[in-house]
């Protein structure tokens, strides 16, 4: 899985996540906001943390109404 902006994913602990920005850069370049907090991610969804795992680890993409694209 790689993450883009706008969409939402399910976090390993159930909970969901909207990606509201790209930052660039080597290391969590990718922010979104967590239980009222901003919070960074990798690419692939790993938190922060620096731990192989966590609760905060994005896992699946979440579809909602802003996620899906018309074509």
């Amino acid at each position: 899985m790689k993450l883009e902006v706008g969409k939402t994913y399910k976090t390993r602990g159930g909970q969901t996540v909207k990606i509201t920005a790209y930052a660039g850069g080597v290391h969590w370049p990718f922010s979104g906001e967590l239980n009222g907090v901003i919070d960074f991610w990798e690419s692939n969804g790993v938190w922060s943390s620096g731990k192989t795992e966590s609760d905060k680890d994005l896992i699946e993409e979440v579809n909602t109404d802003e996620n899906e694209r018309t074509t």
